[in-house]
């Protein structure tokens, strides 16, 4: 297989980056039906995250002596909390959604509570987890785990089966243990700020609480990072650009910020002079990893669907169903967030 082409399939380093931590299990190029609307591509994706969860279920530690009990570990056998909740929403997506052929499957239920027991386990007294291959007690390491997770706690609150008041009580544990740290704790890059602050968001939203408004208001007075162009100042089109604008979304749709919306639309008309005939978008610019790598546009897939909608822009839903046809089989990283919310 040709190094472009594998990156078109797997994409799972950008998924660790932008929040999404799964083990990388496809290493071939899995199989997607043709698709005339958004409803179709979305039980593509189901269709999709069903495939990975019997190598993902086998990932996870079950045996009830060993320490690392309901954990999952990563390609490089290390259990940590990224793939841990990782497995919880691929997991979550599947168990909730009805046309999953995993729908309230109890085997599912019962590894989304062990995992939830893992993480409650190897979180820290702060609220923090680890980052094990750089970051410890890391606040927006944390950030980066409890936003998607909060998104899986809706979905399975939302959904009726046997193990729920445990599983819910769990996770709710977890979220609200990490929420202690996210409203005092640091970062340590500019896009950090924003995943903090839509990470508070989320939890908001289950759990109001004025103190997590409060920080995303003190992260926010200090100003997005955007240049005349429309530039972040990290300048990572492939990775913490599409990232921050997803933040940024979500801020504003959550939190009431809907000021938020203007960098976004403004990065986002930028960007379409970064893109490629063949679906890649240029990251020379880049002062982050993914400068000179080959990457696609399906990190921005959901800022740029709620602005499409949001200003009926039809340059925006043109660039839409382009990444739909180019890496299509890309976007089940965010399937979660397509079953919490369609826009």
């Amino acid at each position: 297989m040709k190094r472009r082409d594998f990156l078109h399939i797997s994409g799972t380093a950008s998924l660790i980056s932008t929040g999404i931590i799964l083990p990388d299990i496809l290493y071939t190029k899995p199989s997607f039906s043709e698709f005339s609307n958004f409803s179709e591509l979305l039980g593509n994706l189901i269709q999709l995250n069903d495939e990975r969860i019997p190598d993902l279920m086998k990932m996870q530690d079950l045996n009830q002596q060993s320490k690392y009990f309901g954990g999952v570990q990563d390609n490089f056998k290390i259990f940590n909390p990224g793939s841990t909740s990782g497995l919880i929403t691929v997991f979550a997506c599947a168990f909730c959604s009805s046309q999953s052929k995993f729908f309230r499957d109890e085997k599912l239920a019962e590894s989304i509570e062990l995992a939830a027991k893992y993480l409650i386990k190897i979180q820290h007294s702060d609220g923090t987890i680890d980052l094990l291959s750089t970051n410890f007690h890391s606040t927006p390491d944390t950030g980066f785990v409890v936003e998607p997770l909060c998104a899986a706690f809706k979905l399975l609150s939302e959904t009726q089966f046997e193990r729920k008041k445990v599983v819910i009580e769990l996770l709710e544990k977890f979220l609200k243990n990490a929420g202690e740290a996210l409203i005092v704790g640091g970062i340590h890059t500019p896009n950090h700020r924003w995943v903090v602050s839509m990470a508070l968001a989320r939890l908001n939203s289950l759990f109001p609480d004025e103190r997590y408004l409060k920080r995303i208001n003190e992260w926010l007075r200090e100003g997005i990072d955007i240049d005349n162009d429309g530039q972040y100042e990290e300048r990572s089109t492939y990775i913490y650009t599409p990232l921050t604008n997803r933040c940024l979304v979500t801020i504003a749709k959550l939190a009431g910020k809907k000021e938020l919306l203007d960098p976004v639309r403004k990065n986002l008309e930028m960007t379409m002079f970064y893109i490629h005939p063949n679906g890649e978008i240029a990251t020379e610019a880049s002062g982050r990893q993914d400068q000179f790598q080959v990457g696609y546009m399906e990190h921005y897939y959901l800022p740029l669907r709620f602005m499409a909608i949001n200003d009926k822009n039809p340059s925006f839903s043109a660039l839409l169903k382009h990444i739909e046809q180019t890496v299509p089989e890309k976007l089940a990283g965010y399937l979660i967030y397509f079953l919490d919310s369609p826009r």
